[in-house]
């Protein structure tokens, strides 16, 4: 209870305002009647000026008379947006203290203080800028209206106005939208989540937010009781009932993509100050927004995840397809068809939604890397398993190889190939777990981003938009540029009042973003992406990513005129894509891959892709001296295949198995010389490797012995010709010499 000083205070508070409210009603004087203005539809084109989206605005209001418009949603929205509507002048400031003591105890915004007069006369008469000015003559405006009008004439105006959200303005027009019938055939269930709407029309949206909703409309169900609108039986039959709301007639394709144009418009303060400017524009100003969408790369990426997935159904995927010199996305495939009956439809899980990136993420750190002064031809041992004590990060980090298996030692050239993370694990310590998150950020990546050594791995949250533009900086030759959705937009008169503006800028020299981009045109040629080549082109380069335990599969990749991002996973929560829940196991190297083959063979037909430049000789700076014990990095086999205890014999090492290169770098690396010694694959280039003398011999030449494209010190099949074309599993070996090519792990 409040204290008598405290309630004298209030009172000379509320009649202060009052004489306020009454000197303001002297000075303000406005028409009281609205001021017609034509709203215009909102038009969005295509690149090739098709028009594929039309935005609602006036036309979607129908006036009509207060007597057609059922009671009971005239009771539902007095008794939730002002329910002293037929007791005050107004203004109520009672209201207004009510609110306030509300919206603080529940920790949001549940009602408002403004009357339903004041809302009239904010949406219709004066707009909606907040200032004290403007709010002093709002309630000025409606004690002129309570004086002039009658309660009936207001609550009139006020349910043929008022936005009921969806493109709906109006009683009748919020009716036909939601229900599919006319306002005074509205039920007390279907009144009460429509009068729900009025207060935040995004937020209680029956479509997107239907439990929100459903709380909002139950909440406008027991004010209708406690204000004697409605009896105890008739709250509880209207409660366990919620109404069926009707999707829209209104569709249109790339339904995702015309989503992030409108999100572009109503989050940008470039058009409006307030949300509701930049919605009243968008939807009544008769804009005109020229996208740069491309139809037919849309219908491609559609039709391809379709193709590839056919036989899937508890996994989706999601692309997004850009230029890398200009930013203009030209495709956006949100998992969906957006107006489809899936429950997540709308939710956009390449523009919005986020999963981790996997390996997809090392050529950030290989960037990094090489910008570091690390040259491409680094040795670095390639254990199957590697304990690392990465200082501050933790007092050990434990990092094993996809399948276990261990490579020996490895230049980065061939860990990128093979994606191997016990040498990348090594590389993030070598460059900087921040270094290498910060090179991520500057190549385009906008998620939230968390720079531990496990990053390298892929365990941060990315979208496909990210993926693609920062892939896309490479295609650039080093030059990052933001993704375009919209190229411009004309207002109703024809005249331009938004042009996208340029903003490259360089963030990666050419001699590192060329040099990597040779590095990843091996993957695809003969590494872990060899279902991405392609028929039109063999100028691509790109990267697979395979989350921990399966749960999400990338590959992203790019040709000089268009970069690719594709994912797949469960659109519920990351989950193992292995049988029985998948057809197949899911890597980066199968579904991904394969779709983004299927839909870039299509795309290149309207973005032809020109050569690659030449990468130019890199010179490293810094080398790299490993202290990893030898019988870490050459584990000799045991007599059940597992590693035997230390003592490493190089020698030895051919009757465990290893290949004619891993020995060599066996006695390079454990042996008592440092060798310079000619890499595979670039002639040119040499490495010192750590030891105690040095010597200098002469590296063989590369040979690729069956003409597959995939060198001899490589190829898990050097005897087979072009084994990668029947590789189904994308563990580099064709079917000719795996008789499991439908696993992986074999």
């Amino acid at each position: 209870m409040s204290s008598p000083r405290r309630s004298r205070s209030r009172r000379l508070l509320s009649s202060a305002i009052l004489l306020a409210l009454l000197g303001g009603a002297c000075s303000y004087t406005v028409p009281l009647e609205p001021v017609s203005s034509v709203a215009r539809s909102t038009f969005i084109y295509d690149a090739q000026g098709n028009i594929i989206a039309r935005l609602h605005a006036e036309e979607d209001r129908e006036p009509v008379t207060l007597d057609k418009i059922a009671p009971v949603l005239q009771e539902a929205v007095i008794a939730i947006e002002d329910e002293r509507f037929y007791a005050h002048n107004g203004v109520d400031l009672r209201a207004t203290f009510r609110a306030l003591s509300r919206n603080l105890e529940g920790g949001e915004v549940i009602e408002g203080g403004s009357t339903i007069t004041q809302q009239y006369v904010k949406n219709v008469l004066i707009g909606r800028e907040r200032t004290v000015g403007r709010k002093i003559k709002e309630a000025s405006l409606a004690y002129q209206m309570e004086r002039n009008f009658t309660k009936e004439t207001i609550l009139e105006r006020y349910l043929n106005t008022i936005y009921f959200g969806n493109g709906a303005y109006g009683a009748e027009s919020a009716a036909a939208r939601f229900f599919g019938k006319h306002a005074t055939e509205v039920t007390l269930a279907q009144a009460a989540l429509l009068a729900g709407m009025i207060r935040a029309p995004e937020r209680y949206d029956p479509f997107e937010n239907p439990e929100r909703a459903e709380a909002r409309r139950q909440l406008v169900l027991r004010r209708m009781l406690d204000q004697g609108m409605i009896t105890e039986a008739e709250l509880e039959q209207a409660a366990a009932s919620p109404p069926e709301v009707q999707r829209p007639d209104e569709e249109y394709a790339a339904g995702h993509y015309v989503e992030a144009v409108k999100r572009f418009i109503l989050e940008s303060e470039e058009f409006g100050e307030t949300r509701q400017e930049r919605r009243d524009l968008l939807f009544k100003g008769g804009l005109h927004i020229h996208t740069n969408l491309d139809m037919r790369m849309q219908e491609a990426a559609q039709n391809s995840v379709a193709q590839a997935l056919e036989s899937e159904d508890q996994i989706i995927s999601a692309l997004v397809a850009l230029e890398p010199t200009t930013g203009k996305v030209r495709a956006v495939w949100g998992g969906y068809e957006f107006f489809g009956p899936e429950k997540k439809a709308k939710f956009d899980f390449a523009t919005v939604g986020r999963r981790q990136a996997g390996s997809a993420f090392k050529p950030f750190t290989l960037t990094a890397a090489l910008t570091e002064g690390i040259g491409p031809t680094q040795v670095y041992p390639a254990p199957g398993n590697i304990t690392l004590k990465p200082d501050k990060y933790g007092p050990e980090w434990k990092v094993g190889n996809y399948g276990g298996g261990g490579y020996g030692a490895l230049t980065l050239i061939d860990a990128t190939v093979r994606s191997v993370n016990t040498v990348y694990a090594q590389l993030i310590l070598d460059v900087g777990p921040k270094i290498a998150v910060d090179m991520a950020r500057d190549m385009g990546i906008k998620s939230e981003l968390k720079d531990n050594p496990a990053a390298v791995l892929g365990t941060n949250d990315v979208s496909p938009l990210d993926m693609a533009s920062a892939y896309g900086t490479l295609a650039a030759d080093g030059v990052q540029t933001d993704p375009k959705f919209v190229d411009r937009i004309e207002d109703s008169d024809g005249k331009t009042v938004y042009s996208a503006p340029e903003t490259r800028r360089r963030v990666v020299s050419k001699v590192v973003a060329r040099n990597v981009t040779k590095i990843l045109r091996r993957v695809v040629s003969g590494g872990t992406a060899t279902a991405a080549r392609l028929e039109i082109t063999d100028n691509v380069a790109g990267k697979t990513g395979t989350a921990q335990a399966w749960r999400n599969a990338w590959f992203v990749g790019y040709s000089t005129s268009l970069v690719t991002a594709v994912w797949v996973g469960n659109p519920d929560k990351p989950v193992s894509m292995r049988p029985p829940l998948t057809k197949r196991t899911v890597t980066g190297g199968s579904y991904p891959a394969t779709i983004w083959s299927l839909f870039m063979d299509q795309a290149l037909q309207w973005a032809p892709p020109g050569e690659f430049p030449e990468a130019p000789e890199f010179k490293a700076t810094k080398k790299i001296k490993t202290s990893l014990p030898c019988d870490q990095i050459f584990p000799p086999a045991g007599p059940d295949g597992q590693p035997a205890p230390p003592g490493v014999d190089p020698e030895s090492l051919a009757d465990d198995g290893y290949s004619d290169h891993v020995i060599a770098a066996a006695e390079q690396i454990c042996g008592t010389t440092t060798t310079t010694t000619t890499i595979p694959g670039d002639p040119n280039a040499t490495t010192t490797i750590p030891g105690e003398t040095t010597t200098t011999a002469a590296g063989p030449a590369p040979t690729d012995t069956d003409g597959d494209g995939l060198l001899d010190t490589i190829d898990n099949c050097p005897g087979v010709s072009n084994p990668a074309q029947t590789n189904l599993d994308g563990d580099g070996r064709g079917a000719d010499c795996d008789a499991n090519d439908s696993d992986p792990n074999v």
